[in-house]
């Protein structure tokens, strides 16, 4: 049924497992799927972590002596990160896992939010803009652009169109490219690849289009398999028509797929304590205090081994937290 579900990914299985009934969700699956890496092939743990059918190679936990002497490390978004608390004295454990995370490695260029075409597989994103200029004789559309897109298959274009959006024609700028090694570009030139971790200066010459409405368009397109971190926006303005824009309000256009985002996304943690007393794995959600702390206390030689996940939705940076044992 998840597989047959208009809604993609994670959105799919929480509409997938309500139609079936279930009372969990499809973050409550993940962090089971994470316990079920670790002790999938015990014959004597729960039924709900065995691997019946799949012969997956077991998750080696790291020790607590790998991390960095501060205890700061990250671990990306629907991953986990296992430790072994396996100790000669006992241990007192403390956590702090980062609030928040951002979007894209990259704060907003100015103010507060900028425009974003979000992640999707296999989607045709867009953000479109009505402007009027028969009264300007010439014109010019300057922005600042982020981007990083899967190169040579996924595509980011800048489009124009003189007959209310029936056909479109694409626009050039200096940060775009015509590398197009599958030949499936729409236009001549466009964003793939990356714009190097940094916002990038852009402009587009709208002068053959002076004296008409015309509907600009930023458009994000992909293919069905890798999907990277995508297009930003931000700092838009035509100035010949007094048009200035820093993402901070909608400002009139029409967005589908894409999304006036701020320099954050809420960040989630999992952490839970699998343990082994007579070879039977024993699993225990940990309390995240606020949703960023957590502390307990581990006995001497007790074998055991935490779990730490973080899951933010939409974003690939990777989440910081600290992990320090007394």
């Amino acid at each position: 049924d998840w597989l047959q579900r208009p809604e993609n990914g994670l959105r799919g299985l929480d509409a997938a497992l309500q139609t079936a009934g279930a009372n969990v969700s499809a973050d409550d699956v993940f962090k089971g799927w994470v316990v079920a890496n670790l002790i999938g092939d015990n014959s004597r743990a729960p039924a709900e972590y065995q691997y019946d059918r799949l012969n997956f190679g077991r998750v080696t936990p790291q020790t607590l002596g790998n991390l960095p002497s501060d205890g700061q490390t990250t671990v990306s978004q629907y991953a986990a990160d296992y430790y072994s608390l396996d100790s000669s004295r006992a241990l007192r454990v403390e956590f702090t896992g980062a609030a928040k995370v951002r979007p894209i490695a990259a704060a907003p260029h100015s103010g507060e939010h900028y425009w974003w075409s979000g992640r999707a597989n296999h989607s045709d994103i867009t953000l479109t803009h009505e402007f009027d200029l028969s009264a300007v004789s010439s014109a010019s559309l300057h922005y600042w652009a982020w981007f990083d897109i899967e190169n040579g298959w996924d595509y980011g274009y800048l489009v124009v169109s003189t007959d209310g959006g029936k056909t479109w024609q694409g626009l050039a700028t200096p940060g775009m490219t015509d590398y197009d090694p599958q030949n499936k570009a729409y236009t001549q030139k466009f964003y793939t690849g990356d714009s190097g971790g940094d916002w990038v200066e852009e402009s587009a010459d709208l002068t053959p289009f002076a004296g008409n409405k015309i509907l600009l368009r930023f458009e994000y397109i992909t293919d069905p398999i890798l999907t990277m971190s995508g297009l930003a926006i931000d700092d838009l303005s035509i100035p010949e028509i007094n048009f200035h824009d820093d993402a901070e309000s909608d400002a009139g256009w029409q967005a589908a797929g894409f999304n006036r985002v701020t320099a954050y996304l809420p960040e989630e943690w999992s952490l839970q304590w699998v343990t082994f007393a007579g070879n039977v794995p024993t699993v225990q959600p940990v309390a995240v205090a606020d949703g960023t702390h957590a502390s307990f206390d581990v006995p001497a030689k007790f074998n055991a081994v935490l779990v730490v996940s973080a899951f933010a939705p939409t974003t690939l940076e990777p989440a910081a937290y600290e992990l320090h044992v007394k």
